[in-house]
This record gives C-alpha cells, structure tokens and sequence, in this order.
C-alpha cells in the first residue's frame, strides 16, 4: 500500500481505535498526507484490525531502501563481531536529523531520529553522549 510507505517516510505511525485513524506525529502531517489519508481510510482501516489485545495495532510498512542499507550494515557487524552486544551506524538527511539505526543481539533493530537542533555534528560532546546512551541500551 502506497500510503503506507509515504507515511513511514514522514516518520509517521498510524493506529486505529473503533472506526477512527490516530496518526502521528501530528506536527509531521501536512495537508497532503492529511488528504491522502481521508481518501485512503477505508483501506487503512481494513489493513488495520484489531489486535488479539484489543488495543490499537501499528501500520508497519516496508523499510525504505536507505533503512534496509542501514539495518543490514549493523545486522553484519553484530555476525562479524560475536562478543558485541550492540552495534550502530548513523546518517544525517538533508534537513540534519541525524538517523541512527542500533541493533542490540537478541533484541532486534531499530532507528533513533535525532532532530538537528538536538545534535550538533561538529562536537565530540555530542557523539560521546550518543554513545553513552547506547551503551545502556539493554
């Protein structure tokens, strides 16, 4: 489903409670996306069953080519290095979120968004700070 991809590229999710769609976050929606969704919510609602929890289920959509890259670079380091718990790469988009895509073995994957104001590329303090963060994963 189209739709989907475009919303994971927005770093959107979408949850469904009853008959409604919860997207977010909502600061991410523009009008576009917001159009797209009204006319696509019938089909999202149908890809969206309840859980067997009876709580709202996440959309997941397939990972863009760019978070497949980066998953299989870390999947690789973890198989090339068996005593490692956890390994990461990072990318920055063009706007300067810095991406981080972290798997931890027998956890999983995963990516940190680190909005650029939040990050700054050109001091070590920061970096060492992202890694102290990493390193207390579980």
């Amino acid at each position: 489903m189209e739709i989907l991809a475009r919303l994971r590229e927005a770093g959107l999710t979408v949850t469904r409670t009853g008959d409604q769609l919860v997207v977010a976050p909502r600061d991410r929606l523009t009008d576009e996306l917001r159009a797209a969704i009204r006319e696509a919510k019938p089909q999202l609602l149908s890809a969206l069953e309840p859980s067997d929890q009876g709580g709202p289920e996440p959309i997941t959509a397939p990972l863009s080519p760019a978070q497949e890259s980066a998953r299989q670079q870390v999947l690789a380091q973890l198989e090339a290095h068996p005593t490692v718990k956890r390994a990461f790469v990072n990318r920055f988009e063009a706007d300067g979120t810095m991406i981080v895509t972290l798997a931890i073995r027998g956890v999983g994957t995963g990516e940190l968004k680190i909005p650029a104001d939040r990050f700054n590329q050109d001091t070590l303090d920061d970096y060492g700070a992202l890694l102290n963060t990493i390193e207390g994963a579980p």
